[in-house]
């Protein structure tokens, strides 16, 4: 500590000291004390604010999407046709502040994928609520190739887009309303991490990633 601190400290602690000795030095400080609780407080609560999402339910059925704050349907029909009105909803959405959280009933796979599809074309994001009823099943991407942890099964990297082949078969046995897929990320497998994911999306999958790091 230097001179010049020093100085500040001991001025800092024999002004705190006098104005103590006094009651109006106790109510200076009490105030002071009381000011700088409010406005950290205050910055606590707004900073809360702007992290919470409000979540708009969705509910994916077999033939439509329930829209809560509709209090209507909308049918496959119209999600296959444009979806218009569904993106009209969308649109009154702040994405900043609101997510679409989609409850997926069984049988409500396509009208889940297809709803998705449309917030992501409107930049609204979404999550799927009810993840935690799901089975997971495991994919690991390596480079050139990812490979399905539940069957064993090695899928090259530029088979992975191959509507008939190993990867997609093995998708068809799933369904979107019963299974979310964890792709376990190795720090060789970004290029077929990337591939995967795309084509998991497109089939209406939810995906989280896991990455696995080696030494």
């Amino acid at each position: 500590m230097d001179d010049q601190d020093q100085v500040n400290e001991v001025f800092g602690v024999s002004f705190i000291d006098i104005l103590a000795c006094t009651n109006g030095g106790l109510i200076f400080i009490t105030i002071m004390v009381i000011g700088m609780l409010s406005f950290k407080m205050g910055d606590k609560s707004s900073g809360s604010a702007e992290a919470v999402h409000k979540v708009r339910a969705v509910t994916a059925r077999a033939a439509e999407l329930y829209v809560a704050d509709l209090g209507d349907a909308v049918l496959l029909d119209e999600l296959q046709g444009g979806a218009e009105r569904f993106r009209q909803w969308l649109k009154t959405l702040d994405p900043k502040t609101t997510i679409v959280g989609f409850h997926v009933d069984l049988g409500g796979a396509e009208t889940f994928r297809l709803g998705t599809q449309v917030c992501t074309e409107e930049n609204v994001p979404w999550v799927r609520i009810d993840e935690g009823a799901l089975e997971s099943r495991m994919v690991s991407c390596r480079e050139g190739k990812v490979i399905l942890d539940e069957t064993g099964v090695t899928v090259g990297q530029s088979e992975i887009t191959d509507a008939y082949g190993a990867f997609h078969q093995w998708l068809d046995q799933l369904s979107p309303d019963k299974h979310f897929i964890v792709l376990v990320l190795y720090p060789d497998g970004h290029e077929s991490w990337a591939v995967a994911e795309q084509e998991i999306g497109l089939a209406g999958f939810t995906t989280r990633v896991n990455i696995i790091t080696r030494r």
